[in-house]
């Protein structure tokens, strides 16, 4: 704050300056309620529009993810996936989209450390289907501290059709599967929207045993699996 050394004691406001004498000296300040106007960068106008635009992408996808994984998935999750759709070059939905691959919906429990040779699928998009063919080459490997035997996984197709922002799916599974058994091969068929679009594969593998599914945090994997066009 600016010190007036003026041997006139003038005390009182002269236009838009205050003049006072306070424990220090005497003071000039601006007078309360004056402002100066902030203008907002061209950048910073952009980057606030691209960000309602990613948020806008990712929260019904986001919602959808939450309702099929439920409680299996960390407090990151939305973080890590508004950070993914930011490294996309461009704002196209499919490039966009395409930074989510690979993305666990738990940051602890990672589908590659139990499942490292995951199945490659084999895509083929027709007219009123998606079909994706899975053939694995090694079974996944749970902690044995949950006492698994059998296996089994789920793909779920996110469909988001062109020009729209409301995503479908359709899911799909195997048979439970014993620990040794991985040269089963699997053919999914989804039913896929009219038109073209964007879509997801996000696989849910699952650690069991004779009762079922177990049903605890170390015996669930959810992981967006592929990203395409269709």
């Amino acid at each position: 704050m600016a010190k007036n050394e003026s041997i006139f004691p003038f005390r009182g406001t002269l236009g838009k300056m205050v003049f006072t004498r306070g424990k220090y000296g005497d003071d000039v300040r601006a007078k309360r309620g004056t402002y100066k106007p902030v203008t907002i960068n061209e950048t910073l106008k952009a980057n606030a529009n691209r960000s309602a635009m990613l948020n806008g992408l990712a929260s019904p996808l986001y919602q959808l993810l939450c309702m099929h994984s439920a409680y299996y998935r960390d407090g990151t999750a939305w973080a890590r996936m508004l950070s993914a759709l930011r490294k996309a070059k461009s704002d196209n939905r499919v490039d966009l989209l395409q930074q989510l691959r690979g993305m666990d919906m738990h940051e602890k429990y990672l589908m590659n450390r139990v499942w490292p040779y995951i199945p490659s699928p084999q895509i083929q998009v027709g007219s009123k289907q998606l079909n994706v063919g899975m053939q694995a080459c090694s079974a996944p490997s749970f902690s044995k501290k949950i006492r698994a035997n059998v296996y089994r996984y789920h793909l779920t197709a996110y469909f988001l059709p062109e020009s729209e922002n409301q995503w479908q799916y359709d899911t799909a599974y195997t048979e439970w599967m014993p620990y040794t058994s991985y040269e089963n091969a699997y053919d999914f068929c989804f039913d896929k929207p009219y038109g073209n679009g964007v879509f997801l594969l996000v696989m849910k593998l699952e650690a069991g045993d004779e009762r079922g599914a177990l049903g605890v945090m170390e015996s669930v994997r959810i992981g967006v699996f592929e990203v395409g066009e269709y």
